[in-house]
């Protein structure tokens, strides 16, 4: 777990190897489906997902940050990136 300050507010950003998604029993990688596989705790804000093994499923990314490395993995499996848009 790492926590940072963003302006005056705390926050907690966990982080996920590429390896670790393959747990979910979801195409849908986003702060709940992590949280119910016991990848983050329940505190967590963020999550960032780390180039760190195989990507054996193609997954759709909501709302969770990548490096470019696990972007490119998950894309060549197959999967797909969806930005949050902030009102």
């Amino acid at each position: 777990i790492a926590s940072c300050l963003v302006g005056s507010e705390m926050c907690i950003r966990d982080r996920v190897r590429t390896s670790e998604i393959n747990k979910l029993k979801t195409g849908i990688v986003d702060l709940l489906s992590l949280k119910a596989a016991n990848l983050i705790p329940e505190i967590s804000l963020t999550a960032k997902v780390y180039l760190s093994g195989e990507v054996k499923n193609k997954y759709t990314i909501q709302g969770i940050t990548l490096t470019k490395g696990a972007k490119q993995a998950i894309e060549s499996a197959g999967g797909k990136i969806q930005e949050v848009k902030e009102v």
